[in-house]
């Protein structure tokens, strides 16, 4: 049975491409499995870790505040990866004016318009349609922030700041490993 839960266990986190809480599978599977306990299914993912990691394989499972798991491809393969991805949903306007919403949160739309210019109004509709920004009106501002379902997808949490923080904190490390493998610098 736990060679079939893990099977199931992986597909539902490839399906979903982002973090999904352990209870929320197991609500799932109750509808198939009657007699599925949570801690099967955390046995189940747990070995299926196990199995990704001494295998070498490219993918990962990590485990994310909140009891969620996320399957993804690990870091070291994602510059060999990206060549043979898909072009992105969002165009680089849209993803430029997201991460300027998601690192400096909350801000106002005022704010984000001045850095952005006037497509900022446009690309803040369209964030807000695709769900991936939130607004609040704070007396004559709109404040803007990144919304559930962009933290959910980030693997995310916290108040609007901290999720900014945690991003700074993330780029400024990446950044800082991208500049040391480059030839020359140091």
């Amino acid at each position: 049975m736990v060679e079939k839960l893990k099977g199931i266990v992986e597909a539902i986190l490839y399906v979903a491409g982002r973090p999904v809480e352990i209870s929320r599978i197991h609500r799932a599977l109750k509808k198939f499995l009657p007699s599925i306990d949570i801690e099967d299914i955390r046995r189940a993912i747990l070995q299926l870790m196990d199995d990704l990691r001494s295998s070498d394989s490219a993918l990962e499972i990590l485990h994310l505040p909140g009891d969620r798991f996320v399957l993804q491809l690990r870091s070291e393969y994602s510059d060999i990866a990206k060549l043979f991805s898909f072009t992105p949903p969002i165009g680089k306007g849209l993803l430029k004016t997201l991460s300027y919403i998601a690192l400096n949160q909350p801000v106002a739309l005022s704010q984000v318009a001045k850095v952005r210019g006037s497509s900022a109004y446009r690309h803040v509709r369209e964030l807000k349609r695709m769900k991936l920004i939130s607004s609040e009106r704070k007396g004559k501002e709109n404040i803007l922030y990144t919304s559930a379902s962009f933290n959910e997808m980030m693997g995310l949490s916290g108040s609007p700041s901290e999720v900014a923080e945690i991003l700074k904190k993330l780029f400024a490390s990446k950044h800082e490993e991208y500049t040391l493998r480059l030839p020359g610098l140091s």
